[in-house]
């Protein structure tokens, strides 16, 4: 069976003469959940537009055996969600609802199609009974699960995680962190929590420099403090 991700000597540059990516090797199998963790700066939020094309480096990226190339880039978006740090980028509708049914719909899906995913997304997140309310009301827990839900909707395999806790209040944290334990999905989450990762992750990934310069299980990484100083974390 191939990796859920694979990424073979990707190299990305901001500009001609600064390469931000150097050699990025790795591959995630399908069902892992892997932390990504790095200063600020060393690229994770880069690394993860590159999984699904929104930036495209040199090398090679496959998602499910799939070449990762203007071909597949609709079908490896379908398969991959991509959650932003600040979830006012990924809600611009009147309602929750048409938020979360806004990729079902671009899919040309039946009406009845799209509302069964938007409810199954929105239960998925505990989010049912806020379909109709207005994002710009929601707190900022309830807009990262409808976020998520809006990424759900089109029930993708691996999810992309930035920095899904940041912003938010103990309540918030620890109810997204128990949702994104239970959801099945093949994640990649970007994150500075470390606690966070250590309860939900397996495996680590600790970015600088643009390089991967740690590998391994989430406990041996996260608990090496003399690994994160020297990597300024």
């Amino acid at each position: 069976m191939a990796a859920a991700i694979e990424v073979s000597k990707l190299v990305y540059n901001y500009s001609d003469d600064m390469p931000f990516f150097q050699d990025v090797s790795f591959s995630i199998e399908e069902g892992e959940k892997v932390a990504l963790v790095g200063a600020n700066g060393t690229g994770k939020s880069t690394l993860l537009y590159q999984l699904n094309g929104i930036l495209q480096g040199k090398g090679l990226v496959r998602i499910q055996g799939l070449e990762l190339n203007q071909r597949n880039l609709n079908h490896i978006r379908a398969l991959v969600g991509l959650v932003f740090e600040i979830p006012d980028d990924q809600l611009f509708s009147p309602t929750v609802y048409d938020d979360v049914a806004f990729g079902p719909r671009y899919q040309n899906l039946s009406r009845q199609v799209v509302n069964q995913r938007v409810q199954q997304a929105l239960t998925q997140v505990n989010m049912e009974k806020y379909a109709r309310q207005a994002p710009l009301h929601l707190s900022q827990g309830e807009k990262k699960r409808a976020a998520i839900a809006t990424v759900l909707s089109m029930q993708p395999s691996i999810l992309l995680l930035d920095e899904p806790t940041n912003g938010l209040d103990r309540r918030s944290r620890r109810s997204l962190i128990a949702l994104l334990h239970e959801l099945p999905q093949t994640m990649l989450i970007a994150t500075h929590d470390l606690e966070m990762a250590l309860q939900i992750t397996s495996r680590t990934l600790l970015m600088d420099g643009g390089r991967i310069v740690a590998d391994g299980k989430t406990d041996e990484i996260l608990r090496n403090e003399d690994l994160l100083l020297t990597h300024g974390l």
